[in-house]
C-alpha cells in the first residue's frame, strides 16, 4: 500500500514538471480557448512608401541664343518612390561670388526622347559630329560598337561624364588625336560615372573622339573648364508651373530665358525644387550671343595630311567630295562683315592642289596661289577683339597646304611635316 501511494505520488510531480515546462515553452494569454497572439513583421504597400523627386535632365542646355530672343526648354519632374510628392521650384538669384570657371554641355535632346535613335541638337551641332548608328535612351546617346562621337570644344580641362549599368561595356577616348584609354561602363546597379580626359593643360581646342568596343554605352555629357561663366541676370529667368503634386504621373516645367536682359557670354543659372521627397539643384547654362555679331561657324576637314576649312554652302560640298575629306568638327568661329575691326578671311587654292588661308589679297605673303580661286568665308579681328583667339597658321613644307588652329603648339601638326608660319588675325 505504501509503495503504490509512493508511486501515485511520484506520477503527479512528473505530471507537475511536465506541465510547468509546456507553460514555459507555449505562454497563454490568460483567455480560454485562444491561440498565443503572433506580430507580423509590417510590410510597407507603393502607397505608404516615402515619395523621392526625381529630375530630368538634371543639367538644362540652352545652346546658343541671341541676344533679342526669349528662349524655352521643358524639362520632367517625377515621383520615384511612393506616396503623394508635392515640390516647389525657385530660380536662385545673382550669387555675390564668383561663378566657376566651367561649364557642362549636356547631350540630352527632348526631340529624340523615346524613338530609340539619337540626333545633336540643333543647339550643340557645331560642337558634336556623329558617325554611325547611334541609339537612344531617356533622351542621351547610346553607343555600340560601329559608333563614333566627336565633341569639339575649347578649353584647358575636360571630364566626361556617362552611366554605368548592367547592359554597359567598354569605349575608348582619345584627345587632339592621343589615346587616353579605356572607360568601362558595367555595373550592377544603374549609376553615374565620370573620367577626367585632360586637365589643367594650356588652354586651346579639345577634340575628344568617343569610340564605343563593347556593350551599350550610355553618354550624359561633357564638363568644360577654363571658361569664363557669368550668372544668370536677375528677373531673366522663370519657370511655370512653379509648383506641383504628383503620384505616378509626369510634371512638365518649362523654363524660359529671357536674353534681351543678359550680356553676350556664357551664362549659369540654377534652380532649386524643394519637396517632401528630397531636394534637387538643377544647373541652366548656354551661351548669349550678339545678333549683330552673329558668328559664323569654319568646319575643319581632313584626308591624312590635307586639311579643308569650309562654312558649310552647297558649293562647298563639291570640295570635300573631291578631295575625300572627312569631317573633324567646328575649328573656329568669324565674324560677319559689318563689324569694326574687322577684314575679309579668304580661301586660296595653292599652285600644288592644296587650299591656303589669308586676310590678304594682294599675295604679299610669298604663298604660290591662285588669287583668281579667292572665295570669301568671313571677317577675322585685325586686332584683339573681345573674347578672341589669335587664329595660328601652319604651312606644309611640300605641299604648301594651311593648317588653321587656335592652339598655340599647333596640335602637333609638326609631326605631319608643318611649321608654324604667322598669326593670320583673331577669331571667337
Amino acid at each position: 500500500m505504501m509503495i503504490r501511494l509512493f508511486l501515485y505520488k511520484s506520477q503527479k510531480v512528473i505530471l507537475c514538471v511536465f506541465l510547468l515546462i509546456f507553460i514555459a515553452l507555449f505562454p497563454r494569454d490568460g483567455r480560454c480557448g485562444e491561440a498565443p497572439s503572433v506580430t507580423l513583421p509590417k510590410v510597407n504597400s507603393m502607397s505608404e512608401a516615402e515619395p523621392e523627386i526625381g529630375v530630368e535632365p538634371r543639367v538644362l542646355d540652352f545652346g546658343l541664343i541671341p541676344n533679342d530672343a526669349q528662349v524655352s526648354r521643358r524639362f520632367e519632374i517625377t515621383n520615384r518612390g511612393g506616396g503623394i510628392l508635392k515640390w516647389h521650384g525657385r530660380v536662385l538669384k545673382d550669387k555675390s561670388v564668383a561663378m566657376p570657371d566651367s561649364r557642362i554641355i549636356s547631350l540630352y535632346n527632348s526631340e529624340v526622347k523615346g524613338s530609340g535613335s539619337y540626333r545633336v541638337s540643333s543647339s550643340l551641332a557645331d560642337h558634336i559630329t556623329l558617325l554611325g548608328g547611334w541609339g537612344e535612351v531617356g533622351g542621351y546617346p547610346v553607343g555600340v560598337k560601329g559608333c563614333v562621337m566627336k565633341l569639339n570644344i575649347s578649353g584647358n580641362g575636360a571630364k566626361l561624364l556617362f552611366w554605368k549599368d548592367s547592359e554597359g561595356g567598354k569605349f575608348a577616348v582619345s584627345l587632339n588625336g592621343h589615346f587616353v584609354g579605356e572607360i568601362n561602363t558595367i555595373s550592377e546597379v544603374k549609376e553615374r560615372g565620370e573620367v577626367v580626359i585632360c586637365d589643367n593643360v594650356q588652354y586651346g581646342p579639345l577634340i575628344i573622339e568617343i569610340i564605343p568596343k563593347e556593350g551599350k554605352n550610355i553618354l550624359e555629357g561633357v564638363v568644360v573648364k577654363g571658361v569664363h561663366v557669368q550668372s544668370v541676370h536677375s528677373g531673366s529667368m522663370f519657370i511655370l508651373p512653379d509648383e506641383g503634386v504628383t503620384t505616378r504621373e509626369v510634371d512638365f516645367v518649362t523654363v524660359t530665358l529671357d536674353a534681351r536682359k543678359m550680356k553676350p557670354g556664357i551664362f549659369r543659372g540654377e534652380i532649386l525644387f524643394e519637396s517632401n521627397g528630397g531636394d534637387f539643384l538643377m544647373e541652366v547654362y548656354g551661351e548669349v550671343v550678339d545678333k549683330r555679331a552673329q558668328l559664323v561657324a569654319v568646319y575643319r576637314y581632313f584626308n591624312g595630311s590635307d586639311y579643308l576649312y569650309t562654312i558649310g554652302t552647297h558649293e562647298e560640298e563639291k570640295l570635300i567630295r573631291a578631295g575625300n575629306f572627312a569631317k573633324e568638327g567646328v575649328a573656329f568661329f568669324l565674324f560677319p562683315a559689318e563689324i569694326p575691326g574687322t577684314k575679309t578671311l579668304y580661301r586660296f587654292a595653292t599652285e600644288w592642289g592644296g587650299y591656303c588661308y589669308s586676310a590678304d589679297l594682294t599675295g604679299s605673303e610669298r604663298i604660290r596661289v591662285n588669287l583668281r580661286s579667292a572665295y570669301p568665308m568671313g571677317n577675322i579681328g585685325v586686332t584683339k577683339l573681345p573674347h578672341t583667339k589669335p587664329l595660328y597658321r601652319w604651312l606644309h613644307a611640300k605641299t604648301g597646304s594651311c593648317f588653321l588652329t587656335t592652339a598655340p603648339h599647333g596640335e602637333n601638326i609638326q609631326k605631319k611635316g608643318y611649321r608654324f608660319d604667322r598669326i593670320v588675325g583673331y577669331v571667337r
